[in-house]
């Protein structure tokens, strides 16, 4: 599966505030987009497979450089990248570069759960995966009157820090992906600064709350179930 990340002049790809989110093509036209003054000239150049770049090409006005942007982005391959450049001495206002996901295959999860791991895995080499299937309750509660947990469904995912402080990088990130719609979730359980915290669809506000399990690993739902799950049955 690929995805794309876009940064601005200003930006790098591995800045914390946006540009690090694995876009699907039409965010990522959306987001370059964004990235564009109203005024030309614009040109436009891609990177060669093998390192390198092409020359640049002239591309004319903002609606003839967006053209070009939405055609240009999905020929990228994995790790290819593209510019877009204002003036007659280019300079560079928006960057894309492709990436190449690999969604594993996770016996008893559903797919939008292995999608959920499958990014947070791509962006966070380090992490370890914590399940997704597993036929319990809320916080492991053993009482009828306390919900099932997604992950009684397959329809979670548990991403567990290697190294101390990943897991609020982690909440972070979920969250903005969650925020833009690039990743399927329902609400996330996290950590932020020491303290456990969670955020839900549609607002994805951050408030105080979870198990205290969750100050070292992130537990985003994909989407939220209720009733009694086929395992319980």
């Amino acid at each position: 599966m690929r995805r794309y990340r876009i940064k601005s002049e200003a930006k790098s790809y591995t800045d914390t505030t946006g540009p690090d989110l694995l876009r699907t093509r039409e965010n990522a036209i959306s987001q370059a987009r964004r990235a564009l003054p109203r005024r030309g000239p614009f040109s436009g150049r891609k990177g060669k497979l093998g390192g390198g770049w092409w020359p640049w090409q002239e591309l004319g006005s903002r609606r003839q450089a967006l053209r070009w942007l939405e055609h240009a982005l999905p020929t990228l391959k994995g790790g290819q990248q593209l510019q877009v450049a204002v003036g007659k001495d280019p300079r560079v206002v928006a960057s894309a570069r492709a990436e190449e996901i690999d969604v594993p295959d996770l016996p008893t999860a559903t797919s939008a759960a292995e999608l959920a791991w499958a990014l947070f895995r791509h962006q966070f080499p380090s992490a370890r995966f914590g399940g997704a299937f597993t036929c319990k309750r809320l916080n492991g509660s053993t009482s009828p009157s306390v919900p099932f947990s997604d992950h009684a469904w397959g329809d979670a995912v548990d991403v567990t820090q290697a190294r101390e402080g990943d897991n609020d990088r982690f909440f972070d990130w979920g969250r903005r992906m969650a925020i833009e719609h690039l990743t399927p979730a329902s609400y996330i359980v996290g950590s932020r600064n020491g303290s456990v915290v969670s955020a839900r669809s549609p607002s994805w506000k951050v408030v105080a709350g979870g198990s205290s399990t969750h100050l070292w690993h992130t537990h985003q739902s994909c989407r939220q179930h209720s009733g009694t799950p086929p395992c319980a049955r």
